[in-house]
């Protein structure tokens, strides 16, 4: 299948069980979440989040992750869109999967309506909507994201697109659960995106170098890795897998 042309907007808003680690200066551990894939018992599939979550326990997980990052291809939409308004967005974050209702993330994010597409950052701490900042990425891009805790609630993101000379460093106050750590794609689902778009037809979707840093090294031994798929009708629409230890594949079964 071809490959949409990229076309600028109009201007305005649109809206990882063997595990490695590395020592950070401080009491984090940077850790590689691991080869195998289990999917998730303990979650059900949505209409919005594919790909992998990581948690020191699945029934009680520990609050001891404090650190993230990946890079990521940003999608190339497909030529052929199955609607006219279309969205998908590629994220890392932390918390989100515990029922606490606190989510910490950092990404991208590609509208489509009609003829154009266009591709941005943006980051979100819940229950706030998101922030979207004024630059622009090209679907082929490589980012490179990471989320770090500093201080007491005090956290760091960061991302840049080198090949767009997008550079970006945000520091916010935020109580997190520190449960779960994710790298994901998403339906975007709020305003009128949850009822007006789609999800953005592409093809594969990947995450490389995913790390997970904990504040107790013993924590990382324990940590379990689940897969999440977007579900249509009753049926997946996504096949997400991980890989050599810290790369996530995400497919996209249109048919």
């Amino acid at each position: 299948m071809g490959r949409m042309e990229v076309k600028q907007k109009p201007k305005g808003n649109v809206a990882r069980n063997k595990l490695m680690a590395l020592f950070l200066s401080g009491a984090i551990a940077l850790t590689f979440v691991g080869d195998g894939i289990h999917s998730s018992k303990l979650q059900n599939n949505d209409s919005n989040w594919a790909g992998i979550y990581a948690v020191t326990d699945p029934v009680n997980p520990k609050p001891v992750i404090k650190a993230i990052e990946a890079s990521w291809t940003v999608v190339t939409p497909l030529n052929e869109q199955t609607s006219n308004k279309s969205s998908i967005s590629q994220w890392i974050g932390i918390g989100g999967i515990s029922k606490d209702g606190t989510l910490i993330q950092i990404g991208t994010v590609c509208d489509h309506e009609d003829d154009w597409i266009a591709c941005g950052a943006f980051y979100e701490l819940l229950p706030n909507l998101p922030k979207e900042y004024d630059v622009t990425v090209v679907p082929g891009s490589t980012i490179n994201a990471n989320i770090r805790e500093i201080g007491r609630n005090l956290w760091q993101l960061q991302l840049t697109d080198k090949q767009d000379n997008v550079d970006i460093k945000e520091m916010v106050n935020y109580e997190s659960s520190e449960r779960s750590a994710e790298a994901i794609l998403e339906r975007p689902a709020f305003g009128d995106m949850k009822t007006h778009y789609t999800l953005l037809d592409f093809d594969v979707a990947r995450f490389f170098n995913l790390r997970i840093g904990v504040s107790d090294s013993n924590k990382i031994y324990g940590m379990k890795t689940f897969r999440r798929e977007i579900e249509k009708d009753g049926k997946e629409i996504t096949e997400s897998d991980l890989y050599q230890g810290n790369n996530v594949v995400i497919k996209y079964k249109r048919k």
